[in-house]
């Protein structure tokens, strides 16, 4: 088969045609003198047992066998032949069938014919044989009893059959629709009129590469078959539509009737395997020529063969391209008909859609132009429209891909459908219509847009140059004539989009009239599209010899950043004046050749690839790194720095002093972009200033070095950077446990003087050369994290940085990464009494601010040199009405005036270049909170009344007057339980009562053995019972005892043990203890049962006992860090939600054993323990119990006397009494 028909015919396969590759027959009306055919019985067709008509042995008779369809070649075929115009049939021994007598034999060719007469025609019989008519019958046959001989008495009738295509295999039509356009193929090529125009009547054969199909031709050589004959497809509604015959020389033409029609054998337009094409009475065969001559049947006429051809769509604009022309996904405007192109008016989210009255040749805005892109699916090209100008997909009735009437969607023009609607309608924005009323767009390449001279000569300061090469992709630069055109170049004499070029020297550049590259008709420079014309350089144009003005342009899809893909046209005139031809590559004998072409044959030249720049002019698109910043300086020629890009003092981007810059640092990063016209753009990092004086680069021999007019630039990408670059990024965890010194370097000093509150009434801030004197400040973080859109404590500053995306939606162009820098503020607030630094207006200088609940200035703290800081202002918007919700960066920074008595602190500008900038944060010495050791013993009491002692007061820990509460235990055992770990300085400690510590270490002596070690406390542990109070509240909601009455919980001892990073709360009767019954010990966070002492007053050392505020339900909420305080609160301690709320307390140390109280009133009833024996006082008529640790019963009883005693071992004894809760106590 014909590989490139072939190809086509996949296509049509794909859009649904019912072709068939199996051999295929046809039955025969008109049998064609000189044809052969095999004779079969009636109906037989591929997939049918049929008999079909043979000699027998001897070559004598016939008879019928078994006849597969399928291979037709096999098969005896029989020849037409025609004597006295009459039919004869032989079979190819030369042997004629022959009937007399009622008998069919085989014979040779009589004399007389008479015998061996044919009759043929549809009907019963089908074919009889010689004077006696004898019809040609296969009885009842059947092919597992084959017969042998022919039965002419019954059965049924025999007639002709033809293969239906040819054996190269090519596909063909054997009964054609009368809407099915169809090709007729006479040899290897294609009637067709020889124009499209409807005024002339001539035909020709053409030939088509179905490789590369062009439609406009495939249409024109289409035909369909109505009212028997053939119409061109093409002017189905013209003059001269019909295939006819001139009535003068009897040439084939067009006509505009169908009164002398062309058809294959018989009104059936079979196409048959070797068939002329005649006339339909069988008078007339087309010859070689496309004449008609008598028909004679000893000759040979071309064969003629129907095959189907694909549908077409035209474009109602004329000026559409053709399908050779089409790219998917390229850019195109969009026709709709004769006048109008579609366009985006609507905005994003909602587009509308409206065809204006608009030329597709000129240049037309973005909002005409589409993205066509086609998608094969099971069969059928779905098609999507994206609008340049808006992103968005043309849409009609909520469908945005459309299904294309045919395969390939576009041919000349297409038509679209949706799949529940129909078809797009003429209006373009509704579907339903049928086929014939539907839209048929049209595609055109988008325009060029002109460079003006101030924008070319702009790209070098005075000047550009540029690069030609034949091809985009793996071009050739070797090109005679090129260097012409080589150096910066400079446009002239401009009338603003037309010039004409000089070189550096001051030299023209020309097109010369006459002399050419070439002497034949293709390069001569003498034909119609001025090809081969040469290019040169003059000191003087003559107008007469040379044409010198030029226009540049840039293709509309790609804008004027793009620089590439050129359009260089050469005219004859200053202005208005006619074009000459387009710069173009031609070649001689394989070698490259620049001149100009006024056209191309787009579907085997191209243009030449030109770009501006040179091949040393940077492409931005290559340059740009996704999501880099960038660090530039001007250097000289031995590439040593002479100037840093930075933020001046003014806040403008300048080249300043280096040194002046950090360039590891975000005040010396830039992130690139991209401008309209292409041009980079540099913007900080750190201050957004702008700069665009390096618009436009030249690369160097040097790596990471530049060129930009007669300057050089070192231009580095910053490999790494990261949100906090630059800046501090303390936490409140590393901050809480430390205060801090805050002063400002001076170099008249050679050390830092530090800021304090040491002005009188006006809270001003001072400056202290004595470290001694400096104020103590708390320094608090703001790092509060960004989720969603919600507000950020955060400080952002947000860069654009520019990269090509050549996969973006729409097709490749300029894409942005955001990249934020993210700076955490902090605010400073005096330790001592709280107020916070803060800005005063009427001091024109930094106080610390005793107002009420006023919030702070917040900073940024912005590294420098050598362990140095700037704090930068944050700027004073509210984020979280903000529409931003986040922080932004002000233009100052504090510094340290050393003028005045005692100095001060004040503003700034952020670039300023201050002496006394440079502030310097330091810890103070004093620690934070309380240290303690191991297995101390200590007795806590609140700062100024050191009678009010923490002790274990029945189930919970209270707090009262030991003078009054002689018998109170107030010893406590310090268990270390988060402590000097890493950089924590936070200690943090179990309180116990009724310690044994037990300390195993052992050594078996192997050197090669590790020594085991185990440190275990047992004892009972003070804890927050809030989860204690969550149980008890199912049974006791309105009396839970392990809250006071305002929802703060109350804390108590209770048994367990601290090992390694876990303390294990036992439990009685239960051996091993539950997971629920492990906190974990080894963060740094708190839990229940961990405390620290955090020191209020650094010297007194007085402290409040923090631990972790756990919200009981119902109870007061916690703050944001969740810590709770311990305060005494009628009669209890209890944990607290706020640090201002607690008590304050200090500690000492107690020699006395932290065990549990001897004595302890229980209300009305007291447990007192003596040698031997549990007192009871106050119980008369109620039962006690007592037990040991074990859970075992010591005694049971109810007592008889307010003043019981009742034996008991030595040790520690739970006493319960009825009504009462249990307690502890030691006998000795």
């Amino acid at each position: 088969m014909n590989k490139k028909f072939s190809t086509l015919m996949a296509v049509f396969l794909a859009a649904g045609a019912t072709f068939t590759a199996e051999a295929g027959v046809v039955k025969v009306t008109k049998p064609v003198v000189g044809k052969q055919y095999v004779i079969a019985d009636g109906g037989w067709a591929v997939g049918t047992q049929k008999a079909v008509l043979t000699s027998n042995d001897d070559a004598t008779g016939v008879i019928g066998i078994v006849g597969d369809a399928t291979k037709f070649s096999t098969l005896p075929m029989w020849t037409v032949d025609k004597t006295n115009s009459e039919i004869v049939i032989k079979i190819a021994d030369g042997k004629y069938l022959n009937s007399e007598s009622g008998t069919i034999t085989l014979t040779a060719k009589a004399a007389s014919e008479d015998n061996q007469k044919i009759t043929y025609a549809e009907g019963t019989p089908s074919i009889t044989i010689g004077a006696e008519s004898n019809p040609i019958k296969f009885g009842d046959f059947a092919p597992a009893a084959i017969t042998t001989t022919v039965s002419n008495v019954s059965g049924g009738n025999a007639a002709f059959y033809a293969e239906t295509y040819d054996q190269s295999g090519d596909l063909l039509i054997t009964a054609p629709v009368a809407t099915q356009p169809l090709f007729i193929k006479i040899g290897d090529k294609y009637l067709a009129p020889t124009s499209a125009v409807d005024g002339t009547k001539t035909l020709e054969l053409v030939s088509i590469d179905f490789d590369k199909p062009d439609y406009n031709l495939i249409q024109r050589a289409s035909w369909t078959v109505s009212n028997g004959g053939f119409t061109s497809v093409l002017r189905s509604s013209g003059t001269y539509k019909c295939l006819n015959v001139a009535s003068g020389d009897g040439a084939l033409e067009m006509g505009s009737t169908t009164t002398k029609v062309l058809a294959f054998d018989g009104t059936d337009y079979a196409a048959i395997k070797g068939a002329a094409l005649t006339m339909a009475d069988g008078t007339k065969a087309l010859t070689a020529g496309l004449e008609l001559t008598d028909y004679d049947g000893a000759k040979s006429y071309p064969e003629a063969l129907l095959y189907k051809a694909p549908t077409v769509i035209t474009a109602t604009h004329t000026g559409a391209i053709d399908a050779r022309q089409f790219v998917n996904g390229g850019w195109y405007y969009v026709s709709t008909s004769a006048t109008e192109c579609l366009s985006d008016n609507g905005t994003a989210g909602s587009p509308t859609f409206a065809a204006g009255n608009v030329d597709p040749t000129t240049v037309l805005a973005n909002s005409y132009l589409w993205k066509v892109e086609v998608k094969n699916i099971a069969g059928s090209d779905i098609v999507t429209l994206l609008n340049k100008a808006t992103n968005n997909y043309y849409t009609v009735t909520g469908v945005s891909s459309f299904t294309a009437e045919t395969v390939p969607a576009y041919t000349a023009g297409m038509v679209l459908k949706t799949k529940a609607a129909g078809y797009i309608d003429a209006v373009g924005t509704s579907a339903g219509a049928d086929v014939d009323a539907a839209l048929k767009f049209g595609l055109h390449l988008p325009g060029n847009v002109n460079y003006t001279a101030a924008e070319l000569n702009a790209m070098m300061s005075n000047g550009f140059s540029m690069a030609v090469s034949t091809a985009k992709e793996n071009g050739s630069t070797s090109i005679e004539g090129a260097n012409t055109f080589a150096g910066i170049l400079k446009a002239v004499n401009a009338n603003v989009n037309r010039f004409q070029l000089t070189d550096a020297d001051g030299k023209y550049i020309v097109l010369s009239k006459t002399e050419a590259w070439g002497t034949n008709t293709d390069m001569n420079g003498n034909n119609l599209n001025n090809r081969g014309l040469k290019f040169s350089k003059v000191t003087t144009v003559d107008a007469s010899k040379q044409y010198s003005y030029f226009e540049i342009k840039y293709p509309q899809v790609n804008d004027k950043a793009s620089n590439e893909e050129l359009v260089i046209e050469v005219y004859d005139a200053a202005t208005a004046g006619n074009l000459v031809g387009r710069m173009y590559v031609g070649s001689i004998a394989g070698k490259n050749y620049l001149t100009v072409s006024k056209d191309i044959d787009a579907t085997k030249e191209i243009w030449p690839y030109v770009s501006l720049g040179g091949s040393d002019l940077v492409n931005l698109k290559t340059f740009l790194q996704k999501g880099k910043f960038y660090t530039v300086a001007r250097v000289d020629a031995e590439y040593q720095i002479e100037k840093v890009l930075g933020t001046a003092s003014n806040g403008a981007a300048a080249l300043l002093d280096k040194g002046a810059v950090q360039m590891d640092q975000p005040e010396g990063q830039w992130a690139a972009s991209v401008d309209a016209n292409g041009k980079l753009v540099l913007t900080n990092r750190e201050s957004l200033a702008k700069y665009t004086d390096l618009g436009v680069l030249y690369g160097t021999d040097k790596d990471n070095v530049y060129k930009n007019g007669d300057k050089l630039y070192q231009i580095k990408v910053v490999e790494k950077h990261a949100a906090t670059d630059g800046y501090e990024a303390w936490t409140n965890e590393q901050l809480r446990d430390e205060q801090y010194t805050l002063g400002f370097y001076s170099n008249v000093l050679g050390a830092a003087a530090y800021m304090s509150e040491n002005h009188e009434n006006k809270h001003l801030i001072g400056l202290e050369k004595d470290i001694k004197n400096a104020t103590a400040w708390d320094v608090k973080a703001f790092d509060a994290k960004r989720t969603d859109d919600a507000q950020t404590d955060s400080v952002y500053v947000i860069s654009n940085l520019y990269f090509w995306n050549k996969d973006k939606k729409g097709g490749a162009d300029w894409d942005i990464v955001s990249d934020t820098l993210k700076t955490v503020s902090y605010t400073f607030t005096n330790a001592s009494n709280g107020e916070p630094v803060k800005y005063n207006a009427t001091e024109d200088a930094y106080i610390c601010d005793p107002t009420a609940d006023v919030k702070g200035d917040r900073f940024a703290i912005k590294k420098m040199a050598d362990g140095k800081y700037n704090l930068v202002a944050v700027a004073t918007n509210d984020a979280e009405k903000d529409a931003d919700k986040y922080y932004t960066l002000a233009s100052n920074k504090l510094y340290g005036g050393f003028s005045v008595a005692q100095g001060n602190v004040n503003a700034t500008g952020m670039y300023d270049k201050s002496e006394n900038d440079l502030a310097v944060i330091e810890k103070t010495a004093a620690p934070e909170y309380v240290k303690r050791s191991m297995g101390d013993t200590i007795r806590i009491f609140r700062e100024g009344a050191d009678a009010s002692i923490l002790f274990e007061k029945g189930e919970f820990l209270g707090l009262e007057n030991i003078h009054e509460f002689t018998k109170m235990a107030p010893a406590m055992y310090v268990d270390t339980a988060y402590y000097n770990r890493g950089t924590n300085n936070r200690w943090q400690y179990l309180l116990g009562v009724e310690i044994d510590r037990k300390v195993v270490n052992d050594d078996c002596g192997v050197p090669s053995h590790a020594k085991f070690h185990a440190d275990t406390t047992y004892g009972r542990f003070l804890v927050n019972l809030v989860d204690s109070a969550e149980l008890y509240k199912k049974t006791h909601l309105h009396d839970n005892k392990y809250v006071n009455t305002e929802g703060f919980a109350k804390l108590g001892f209770v048994k367990g043990f601290h090992t390694n990073d876990t303390l294990v709360i036992q439990r009685e009767g239960v051996l091993i203890p539950a997971k629920a019954d492990s906190i974990y010990m080894g963060s740094k966070d708190f839990n229940v049962a961990k405390f620290a002492f955090r020191i209020v007053d650094h010297e007194t050392n007085a402290f409040k006992i923090e631990t972790l505020y756990k919200k009981f339900s119902d109870g007061p909420d916690g703050n944001a860090d969740k810590l709770g305080y311990l305060k005494w609160m009628n009669g209890f301690v209890v944990v607290v939600n706020a640090i201002e709320n607690g008590d304050t307390f200090n500690l000492e140390a107690d020699h006395s054993a932290p065990t549990a109280n001897e004595g302890v009133s229980t209300s009305e009833v007291s447990v007192i323990t003596k040698e031997g024996a549990v007192v009871i006082n106050g119980a008369q008529g109620k039962k006690v119990v007592i037990t040991n640790l074990l859970g075992q019963t010591i005694a049971s009883t109810i007592l008889s006397s307010d003043n019981a005693t009742i034996s008991a071992p030595a040790g520690i004894v739970v006493v319960a009494v009825e009504g009462e809760a249990a307690v502890k106590a030691i006998v000795k």
